[in-house]
């Protein structure tokens, strides 16, 4: 189960984690999770269809990329991918 980004307003999660945290934004999802730094944390920031707002998960093993990328079918189809330092993604988040 994804971790989640926490304590963020709503709308536009990938600016603010860009702006405020220091996130890089990616052209896209990385081929596999062992493409991530180990002192990053791979993000993925989406919409749910019919909810206001955005979602922020922390994406940390290959079937959640997967789930991500290919699946969640709940969510709109844009995604935005994210790379942030790990010490402070884990800080922010629910679940990890």
């Amino acid at each position: 189960m994804s971790a989640f980004i926490k304590d963020l307003r709503l709308e536009d999660k990938a600016g603010q984690l860009c702006r405020v945290h220091g996130a890089v934004l990616l052209r896209g999802p990385p081929a596999a999770v062992s493409e991530v730094p180990e002192d990053k944390t791979l993000i993925c920031v989406a919409h749910k269809a019919g909810q206001p707002g955005d979602v922020a998960a922390c994406v940390a093993d290959a079937g959640e990329l997967a789930a991500w990328r290919d699946g969640r079918k709940e969510f709109e189809a844009s995604r935005a991918w994210l790379l942030m330092d790990k010490a402070l993604a884990e800080k922010l988040s629910v679940c990890f």
